[in-house]
């Protein structure tokens, strides 16, 4: 489904996000 792609990229980024701050 197009909203479960868009669930796990928006969930896939927050973990991006996370790493970065985390080598930050």
């Amino acid at each position: 489904d197009h909203e479960f792609m868009v669930i796990a990229c928006d969930g896939i980024w927050n973990v991006m996000s996370s790493q970065e701050v985390i080598d930050f």
